[in-house]
């Protein structure tokens, strides 16, 4: 044998013999080395695994539509197709729903299909007033379906009343940008607004949404806010202006009632709402308000040709925090005669029924008024709702809460109110006649909208919006 290899069988005798030594170390009794056992002479070294108590989940919301009998107060589930949802319901008591995939369907609550009708995709119907018509474009058409006759026609009907419907029997509708070839090339994407004639034709499209355009009181002329300015669009000469001064428009435009003027809000680099007029045919400006730095100024319209109303609000009020009607301030269109008509430092929307009635024009057309009760050390709120009676010169109180939707009976003798308490939803029903009320919590049902069905004995819950 080699030295070398010699050497190397030496070197792993070594070895062996260490690691044999070490291992009889660590079991010989009584060495210094040697720990307690864990299990006989105390707690373990190492950290305890925590066991969490089991989580028992909380049933989810339930968001299916469903039906109140009101002499029962019993709730059914709607029957419907699966993937779509309840968008309105129409006035004979049908159901319209939307899958945002193809057409709608009109159906009973009981699943019975009465129509589907071949809305396009991208392309929203809208509702008349009354919810009795829904209407869509088709091409260059509008399409109305008749939920009375179960029927579809291609022409406005001469009662049908659209939010935007026209004095000459057309209306203005939505349609999606892109959606026919007649689609204007620089629209915005996604939508934009079509002028339908009193036979259903599509005169015009017009490259902007339908929220966004206001009409003048004739109907004769359109007009909306753009990056360019101010545009005007004529529809007899069917030709569109732009005023490119104006610019910087925060909130919403007016018209006068004679349609000569255009009031908007602008803000500027002293951090002030100003109000300025501009005469139509001239293409002159004028301010005629301006506001305080702290102010929102809320609505604003013409209450005559050359006069306009204002509602002004402090920045942290409830009125300007939750879009609650302020304090009415008119001016004339040339900058005279501006005064306060109610007390801007006491509004009705921070005190409500306490303190009497509200300021003429406060509550909706329905005639219900909202104000909302400050928390002790102020932020947040309690919103209430009450019911406004001119002739008898009272506010009544009809519930506080955080409200979802409210909905008059067929009759207009009771008021149905969804109020969300804590996690829960109560529905209550209020007579309108002695203003007594009952309440039906709905658990863990949930529900954004609420309507009546035309017998004024049963009520339809459903969600929207994604909420």
């Amino acid at each position: 044998m080699s030295w070398h290899r010699f050497s190397q069988a030496v070197l792993w005798l070594v070895a062996a013999t260490a690691v044999l030594l070490v291992v009889l170390y660590a079991f010989t009794p009584g060495s210094d080395h040697d720990q307690p056992s864990p299990v006989a002479d105390g707690p373990t070294p190492y950290p305890s695994i925590v066991l969490f108590p089991t989580l028992v989940p909380t049933p989810a919301s339930d968001r299916e539509p469903h039906v109140l009998d009101l002499s029962s107060w019993q709730l059914k589930t709607v029957r419907m197709r699966a993937g779509y949802v309840v968008r309105a319901m129409l006035s004979d008591g049908s159901l319209l729903s939307e899958s945002g995939q193809g057409p709608a369907t009109v159906f009973r609550p009981d699943g019975r299909v009465i129509a589907d009708l071949p809305v396009p995709m991208y392309a929203p119907a809208e509702l008349s007033i009354d919810h009795r018509y829904v209407a869509w474009i088709a091409a260059d058409n509008i399409q109305v379906y008749d939920a009375e006759a179960a029927q579809t026609s291609s022409a406005p009907p001469q009662d049908a009343h659209f939010d935007g419907s026209l004095s000459d029997g057309g209306v203005l509708m939505s349609d999606a940008t892109g959606a026919w070839p007649s689609s204007p090339r620089n629209a915005q994407a996604g939508e934009e607004t079509v002028i339908v004639d009193s036979h259903g034709a599509v005169t015009d499209r017009l490259p902007i949404s339908r929220w966004i355009v206001r009409v003048s009181s004739d109907g004769g002329r359109i007009a909306w806010v753009a990056n360019d300015g101010l545009h005007v669009y004529d529809r007899a000469m069917r030709s569109e202006r732009v005023y490119p001064d104006v610019r910087w428009v925060t909130g919403e435009i007016a018209w006068s009632t004679d349609a000569a003027e255009i009031a908007y809000l602008t803000l500027t680099g002293d951090n002030r709402v100003h109000v300025v007029v501009i005469d139509i045919t001239s293409g002159q400006q004028h301010q005629v308000y301006s506001a305080q730095p702290e102010a929102r100024i809320q609505r604003m319209s013409f209450a005559a040709n050359h006069e306009l109303q204002l509602q002004i609000a402090p920045i942290n009020s409830p009125a300007a925090q939750y879009d609650l009607p302020g304090a009415r301030y008119v001016v004339a269109d040339d900058g005279s005669g501006g005064r306060f008509l109610d007390d801007p430092a006491t509004l009705w929307s921070d005190c409500g029924s306490p303190c009497g009635m509200p300021p003429a024009g406060y509550e909706g057309v329905d005639g219900l008024a909202r104000w909302c009760e400050r928390f002790p050390g102020g932020g947040a709120c309690t919103f209430h709702l009450a019911f406004v009676d001119r002739g008898a010169g009272v506010a009544r109180e009809l519930a506080a809460g955080d409200f979802a939707a409210w909905s008059f009976s067929p009759d207009g003798q009771q008021l149905a109110i969804l109020i969300f308490a804590g996690t829960d939803q109560v529905l209550r029903v209020v007579r309108l006649d002695d203003f007594t009320s009952r309440d039906f919590p709905l658990g863990f049902t949930y529900a954004n909208n609420v309507g009546w069905f035309p017998d004024g004995r049963s009520l339809l819950l459903w969600t929207s919006g994604g909420n």
